[in-house]
């Protein structure tokens, strides 16, 4: 047990080895002065346990703001237990002060704090230091606690509580939080919308791409097509002009049944050839249908083969229909069998070489 000014000695210096136990239990003590006895019988630690309370709260300025605000202490007396302080976003250093109410030896009374929310363990101090300071608290609730011992250490084990909460900046609030939630809503909205717009051009762009290269194709298989049938109308149509320059000629204006039958040939082909022009439009309009009947399709073949022997024979061209039956009967489209067999037979004569085969 230690004694100090603080229990009544006038002295703090005392000579060294300079004490004396009697028989009864006292102890005495030199000093420069004379000495002091310690009636070690009379003496009793005190059981009291001390009531803790904070005197003071302080809310320092902070200067690191654009505005710097002055120091203010809040009142303590007016808020209860229960009641919770709220501070703004920009009052978070603050200063706590504390004491015991055991005044028996004031300055031999020790405390024990700590502020939850920032921290889990306590701090220990003595009476000399009887305040807490907390610098730059985030937004937050907190709870600070103090403890604190009497003269002869009996500790009040039930802490002193004070509750507060600082409010966040607005930028940072509930409120704020929602309208950043609802902007991004809006914004995720608009640039949906507008991937949709692009993708929604992009690809009525890339058909309408397609269709004006389907369309320019088309155009250019027509114009070969149109090419293609003036030459081969060209052909028939000399033919029949030769024939006829030949009788002008001759002066003979009667026909011999070859020459009728030749004029005849190269006079159907044409006709074939102006329809397959006239069913390019059915085919477009989809109004193209077949006539399916049933015929003898060696005689159908055999009247195609003639239509071309006038070209084989000007172009000495070996031309032969050979066929082991004399009639084969079935089920098909004349038109369209004439068209093939037309169009094969063209191509045919077009790349044969002349007298060829």
């Amino acid at each position: 047990m230690n004694f100090g000014m603080e229990d009544g000695l006038a002295e703090s210096h005392f000579i060294f080895n300079s004490y004396l136990k009697d028989q009864d239990g006292t102890i005495y003590f030199g000093c420069p002065g004379g000495f002091y006895s310690v009636d070690t019988k009379n003496y009793k630690k005190s059981d009291l346990i001390p009531n803790t309370v904070i005197t003071k709260f302080d809310i320092l300025g902070n200067e690191s703001t654009e505005s710097p605000s002055e120091n203010f202490s809040l009142p303590i007396q007016g808020i209860g237990s229960s009641e919770k302080l709220e501070l703004p976003y920009n009052s978070n250093n603050i200063a706590i002060e504390f004491s015991s109410l055991d005044f028996t030896a004031p300055n031999k009374n020790e405390y024990t704090y700590k502020l939850e929310g920032i921290n889990d363990f306590w701090h220990h101090t003595k009476a000399s230091n009887r305040n807490a300071n907390y610098n730059d608290l985030p937004p937050g609730k907190y709870t600070f606690k103090v403890k604190s011992s009497n003269s002869d250490g009996v500790w009040n084990t039930t802490p002193t509580e004070l509750s507060f909460v600082i409010a966040p900046p607005y930028w940072r609030s509930n409120l704020a939080y929602f309208i950043y939630i609802v902007l991004l809503a809006v914004f995720i909205y608009i640039a949906f919308l507008l991937v949709q717009r692009w993708y929604t051009l992009k690809k009525n762009l890339v058909a309408e791409t397609i269709s004006r290269e389907k369309d320019n194709e088309i155009n250019r298989m027509k114009m070969v097509f149109f090419t293609d049938i003036s030459h081969e109308l060209r052909t028939p149509l000399s033919l029949i002009l030769g024939t006829i320059e030949k009788v002008v000629k001759e002066k003979k204006f009667t026909l011999s049944p070859l020459t009728s039958q030749r004029i005849y040939n190269n006079t159907l082909r044409m006709h074939r050839l102006i329809n397959q022009i006239m069913d390019i439009r059915k085919f477009d309009e989809g109004k193209l249908k077949l006539r399916i009947s049933k015929n003898d399709i060696v005689r159908d073949i055999r009247t195609i083969k003639n239509a071309f022997n006038d070209f084989a024979r000007i172009y000495e061209i070996k031309y032969h229909f050979i066929c082991n039956k004399e009639e084969i009967r079935g089920w098909y489209d004349v038109d369209i069998m004439e068209k093939i067999l037309f169009n094969l037979l063209s191509n045919a004569f077009k790349h044969t070489l002349k007298k060829g085969k």
